[in-house]
Order: C-alpha cells, then structure tokens, then sequence
C-alpha cells in the first residue's frame, strides 16, 4: 500500500518575480498557528448509512498561540459498543485498556519559527469484536464456543507526532510508533495469528483483505500544493497524522449484515 497524501489545492496566479518579492516581504511568521491532538482509541462503524461511534478516549488537544501543553492519564477503560441495532446476537466492540496516557504540545510561536508534538501511550490494551450475548459454554455435547470476528492483545503501545517550521523553509514532519507485543486473531483476519514489536514502519499494512485492511503507523502528510506562474508546483508540508493501529472495515459481512468503518488505537496529530 502506498503512503497516502492528503492535500487542498492552493493556486496562486502571479507575475513572475514581482509575486516572489511581494512574497518574501509578507510576514508569513505572524498569520501561523501550531495545533496538536493524541488520543488512546476511537471506533466508527456504518451499517445501512447509519453510523455508530465510540469517542475518543483519552483525548487532549491544544492550540497555539499562546503555548500549551495539555495531558490526560487514565489508569483504566473500558469501553463496550454495538455495532448496530437489530435482533441478537448482535456483533459488540468491548475493549479494556490500562494506562492510557496523551499529551499535546507547543512552544508557541517564536519570532521565526512554530512548532507542535503530540504522543500517546498505552500500556496493555486488549479488544474483543464477538457476538452479544455470547453462546452458552461449550460443552461435549455442544457446539464449541465461536471464535471472535476480531481479539487484539497488545502492550507498551506509543506513538508520536511532530511538526516544525523555521521560516522561510518549508515545514518538516516526523512521526514514530511502537508496539512492545502485539498479537491480533479471529475470524476477520482469516483465523491466523498476526504478531508484531518493536518499531513499525510508516505504513507497515499486517493485513490486508477485499473487506480487512490491518495498518500499523498509518502515517498521513497533510499540506498544499502551491502552482507559481512559470515556477511550478509543490507539495508544502503542513502535518501530519500517526495512527498505531488502523483497522479498516469495508463490507465486511458479521452475522449476514455488511459492516463499514474504522477502528483507530494510538493517534497523534501535529500541524
């Protein structure tokens, strides 16, 4: 999968040299902002147009001017979700997290330069996708106990962001992610057994399906494309998003109903 550039269209129409020195003489430094987010998780899921959403949790943003540096700590969470309403068993997203900690912040805006970083960690995460309510124990004379659509288990999680400006250079970006164990199962993924630590490359795709796709560091690069009469166009970098864990559903059939959505754990945002 190739890294995804996310972009607005910005055309400036000038002539020639008379735009660069007008240009150089703005006060570009005075009309920036620096902005940042983390968050432990989130979930969205789309079934027949209708969505069902789980907030992030273990959210903290800021925004500059002035500085900031805003942090939340969660010693514990745990979260449960239906996908959808309808006759049971219905598909439930039911995690628990220990130690969700994010932070966001900024240094302001010097006099030639901005800034923004923004982490989060969590210390054991585990998710669970499964039916409500679950089957009766499985005994000898009964069907065993179903194997759950998704089951993540997961240590050490940590990701982060940052963003940097020294005018009149262009911007820069850098993100990082790491897992000290991750294990992910279940039907959803074929039955298999997928494993992970240590540092994971940008865009690291674990899995990928017509109706799963698994992505570790999801790594997006906001910006705009500046188009100068007879100099071109750029991309200029404006932030960035790193996701540690991305979970893409596209139709993926639970329980014969079409399901739709993301599964977001880890997030850091700086622009």
């Amino acid at each position: 999968m190739q890294n995804t550039l996310t972009f607005s269209n910005k055309i400036r129409i000038a002539c020639g040299a008379g735009w660069a020195a007008l240009a150089a003489a703005l006060p570009v430094h005075a009309q920036s902002a620096a902005s940042s987010e983390a968050y432990g998780f989130s979930a969205k899921f789309v079934v027949n147009g209708q969505a069902t959403l789980l907030a992030p949790v273990g959210q903290v943003k800021g925004s500059a001017p002035p500085a900031y540096k805003n942090a939340t700590h969660a010693k514990t969470d745990n979260e449960s979700l239906f996908l959808f309403a309808g006759t049971p068993p219905i598909p439930e997203l039911v995690i628990d997290a220990l130690g969700i900690k994010s932070q966001a912040t900024s240094s302001g805006i010097a006099i030639d330069s901005v800034s923004a970083t923004a982490n989060t960690a969590i210390k054991t995460f585990t998710l669970s996708l499964i039916d409500y309510p679950p089957p009766p124990v499985a005994t000898a004379s009964t069907i065993p106990f179903p194997e759950p659509f998704l089951n993540i288990n997961a240590s050490d999680i940590s990701a982060a962001a940052s963003y940097s400006l020294v005018f009149p250079s262009a911007g820069s970006t850098d993100s990082q992610v790491s897992f000290g164990s991750l294990s992910i199962g279940g039907t959803l993924v074929g039955s298999r057994t997928l494993t992970f630590s240590g540092i994971a490359a940008p865009n690291t795709v674990l899995y990928d399906s017509p109706t799963v796709t698994i992505t570790l560091d999801q790594e997006l690069t906001r910006g705009t494309v500046d188009c100068i009469n007879a100099q071109g166009c750029s991309f200029v970098v404006g932030g960035i998003e790193a996701t540690a864990i991305d979970i893409a559903l596209r139709d993926a059939v639970l329980n014969g109903t079409k399901v739709s959505g993301h599964i977001l754990i880890g997030r850091s945002a700086a622009d």
